[in-house]
C-alpha cells in the first residue's frame, strides 16, 4: 500500500464525472425553474440564439439541455485543466466567468423587448454561477480523492 498523501493513478477521475451528472441535474433544474418564473411573472419570455444572429423563444426543454451541454464542457474543460494545468482553478475561474460574463451580456445585443432580456440576462446568469461554482467545488474535493488517504 503506498503512503498517506501519495498520488495514485487512478486513470479515469470518476468522482469529477458523478458530481458533473449531479450538476447537469441542478443547472438543468434552475433552467427549468427560471423559465417558469419569467412566464408566471407576466409572461415574459426567455430568447436564445438562432442562425444568422438573430434569437428565439426558448423552450424549457432546449434551456434545459443547454444548460446540460454547459455543464459537460466546464467539466471537460476541468478534467484538461486539472490533467495539462500548473494552477487548474484559477484559468478555469477566468474562463468560467468570462463565458459567463459573455451569455449573460449576449440578450442586450438583440432586438428583443427590455422584459425578455432581463429575464435571459438573469436565467443565464444564474445557470453560468450554478455551473461553474459546483464544478469548481465538484472538482476540488474529486482532486483530493486522487490522494491515497488511510
Amino acid at each position: 500500500m503506498p503512503k498517506p498523501g501519495t498520488v495514485v493513478d487512478v486513470g479515469f477521475p470518476v468522482d469529477l464525472w458523478a458530481g458533473t451528472v449531479a450538476t447537469a441535474m441542478v443547472a438543468g433544474l434552475v433552467a427549468l425553474t427560471g423559465t417558469v418564473a419569467a412566464r408566471a411573472a407576466g409572461d415574459v419570455r426567455i430568447i436564445a440564439p438562432a442562425a444568422h444572429g438573430g434569437y428565439l423563444v426558448a423552450s424549457p426543454l432546449r434551456l434545459t439541455a443547454a444548460a446540460l451541454v454547459a455543464t459537460a464542457g466546464a467539466a471537460l474543460l476541468m478534467h484538461l485543466l486539472l490533467v495539462l494545468s500548473p494552477q487548474p482553478f484559477l484559468f478555469f475561474g477566468w474562463v468560467s466567468v468570462l463565458m459567463t460574463t459573455l451569455i449573460t451580456l449576449w440578450p442586450f445585443t438583440t432586438s428583443a423587448d427590455v422584459p425578455a432580456q432581463a429575464a435571459t440576462a438573469l436565467v443565464y446568469l444564474a445557470i453560468g454561477g450554478c455551473v461553474t461554482g459546483l464544478t469548481a467545488s465538484v472538482a476540488r474535493e474529486s482532486r483530493w480523492s486522487w490522494r491515497y488517504r488511510e
